[in-house]
């Protein structure tokens, strides 16, 4: 049996203009397995549950506040495989334009 688990982070070190959610696995073995590439890129949480099934749970999470910027966990028990989610949803990343340095006219 495996589970699977949609994890919600809010505003991640990779995306910290934005919500991101990743798809993790849990196989009956007790292997975890993290699929690092996000689902969706969103800057809002409402955005980022757009790719939660509407059959999935909603977990508490039991980590500590904080950690690893975890807001919400969803989650689901696949009987068979068969069930795995496979569709990839393009990350629409948020372009941000780099701050630029303000120059200083040397003094001779």
């Amino acid at each position: 049996m495996e589970t699977i688990i949609y994890v919600v982070y809010d505003h991640p070190d990779d995306y910290p203009h934005s919500f991101v959610v990743r798809l993790c696995k849990l196989h009956g073995d007790g292997k975890w397995e993290m699929d690092l590439d996000p689902l969706i890129v969103s800057p809002t949480l409402h955005g980022a549950r757009s790719v939660i099934p509407a059959d999935m749970k909603q977990r508490p999470s039991e980590l500590p506040v904080g950690a690893a910027r975890i807001v919400e966990l969803w989650s689901k028990q696949l009987e068979d495989t068969s069930e795995t989610p496979t569709q990839r949803i393009p990350a629409p990343v948020e372009r941000h334009k780099p701050v630029k340095k303000p120059r200083f006219k040397r003094k001779r």
